[in-house]
């Protein structure tokens, strides 16, 4: 996966981690950057595993990182959930 990862990355590809970290930005405040919103940039979106997250190796190589903001104690949802709601948002975009 790595290896495919960085195929992506140096074709120019926007890899973005869906994983809460101290540098990730909230999906409410995200915005793709215009080569994305163009047509000109594809974008490959990293879920986390629901109980490891995104390994460090995947993190290093990513653009940036967007969490779905949650209020509360819980910091974690199922991963197809987290997904099917970030895709959403980001699609708003398009």
């Amino acid at each position: 996966m790595v290896e495919t990862l960085k195929a992506f990355r140096q074709s120019g590809a926007l890899l973005l981690a869906l994983e809460l970290t101290d540098e990730s930005v909230s999906l409410l405040d995200y915005r793709f950057p215009k080569e994305v919103i163009t047509g000109q940039q594809e974008v490959i979106l990293i879920p986390g595993a629901e109980t490891d997250g995104v390994p460090s190796e995947i993190l290093g190589l990513c653009h940036g990182s967007v969490h779905l903001p949650m209020y509360g104690n819980n910091t974690s949802m199922n991963v197809a959930v987290a997904v099917g709601a970030a895709v959403y948002l980001l699609l708003g975009q398009l």
